[in-house]
This record gives structure tokens, sequence and C-alpha cells, in this order.
């Protein structure tokens, strides 16, 4: 839910979830591919979640805590770089796919 603390990144292995922003959730996106990421505040510097994810159908998720993720990015920058780049790239094409 929105003002959570984000702490966990959330990777889609079976299911949807409903990703929902602003009141009335005026713009929302369906996680529904295998390996889609959610809960990226909790890897970009924000304390808190932003949306509110809803399962929509049985769902099951890989969760990752955000201090061992960040420990192994440390310990592996290259891997860390790649992450990053196609995360913005996935957020990027989100963006587009929310607006259309």
């Amino acid at each position: 839910s929105p003002g959570d603390p984000a702490n966990l990144l959330f990777i889609l292995v079976e299911g949807k979830v409903s990703l929902n922003i602003g009141e009335s959730a005026k713009m929302s996106y369906v996680v529904e591919h295998l390996g889609e990421t959610f809960g990226w505040p909790s890897i970009v510097g924000h304390s808190f979640y932003v949306t509110e994810a809803q399962c929509v159908t049985p769902t099951r998720l890989l969760k990752i805590e955000r201090t061992k993720l960040e420990a192994v990015f440390d310990a592996h920058e290259r891997s860390g770089r790649k992450f990053y780049s196609r995360l913005a790239a996935a957020l990027g094409q989100r963006l587009i796919d929310v607006h259309q």
C-alpha cells in the first residue's frame, strides 16, 4: 500500500497483480509477465511505496529484501549496472504503456 515501508522488490512467478496509482486508481498497470518486477521504490532510494498492489488472480511472487540486493550489487558492480539498466528500460516502457 502507498506509504508502507519499501523494503522488498517483487518478481512475478505466476498470476496477475494490479498496480494502482492515485486516488480512485487514476492510473493502473497490470503486472502479468513472468519475471516482471514491481516494488521498485525499494531499490531506487525511496523509503515508501507509492502504489497499491492487488493480486487479481492467484499469484506467486519472489520477494527480495532491499539490503540483500544491495549487498549483491556491492559485491558485483557489473551485475548491478546491468540490473539497473534493464530496470530503467522496463520502467520507461511501463510509463509508455500506462499512458497509452
